[in-house]
């Protein structure tokens, strides 16, 4: 049982989670997500990142960014979803949460695999712009 009335598509400005409580929000934000809810999970997760991060709290930061880019991707907000995973990374790396970010499942290890698309794109132009025309090998 959830103490925070989780029928409406946001919380109220004023609800507080129990860090304790949080992960039963985490997996209602799953289901939102799974249920085609992406902007009502969105939402959700909005604040209880905004909690995580005023509560230092930098493993449910990792795990919400996670969560964030799958739901915004469910949305087809693709550039959000990886600026969300970038977070998500940054995060992880910083804390040393890599299992956080595999739970987080295949759906992510997509993402992930487009952001590092992007970030190889952006190096090519970025050495052709820079008058380096050379082609690279794998």
């Amino acid at each position: 049982q959830l103490p925070a009335p989780v029928d409406s598509n946001r919380p109220p400005a004023t609800l507080v989670v129990d860090p304790l409580q949080e992960v039963r929000h985490l997996a209602l934000c799953r289901y939102m997500i799974a249920a085609g809810k992406a902007q009502h999970a969105v939402n959700w997760l909005r604040h209880l990142l905004r909690l995580a991060e005023r509560g230092g709290r930098l493993r449910s930061c990792v795990r919400i960014n996670g969560l964030l880019a799958l739901a915004q991707a469910a949305r087809d907000q693709h550039d959000s979803a990886l600026r969300y995973v970038r977070e998500t990374l940054m995060l992880g790396e910083r804390g040393g949460f890599a299992r956080i970010i595999i739970d987080l499942g295949d759906d992510l290890m997509a993402l992930l695999d487009a952001y590092q698309q992007r970030l190889q794109a952006a190096r090519t132009v970025q050495r052709l712009d820079s008058g380096d025309h050379r082609l690279e090998t794998l």
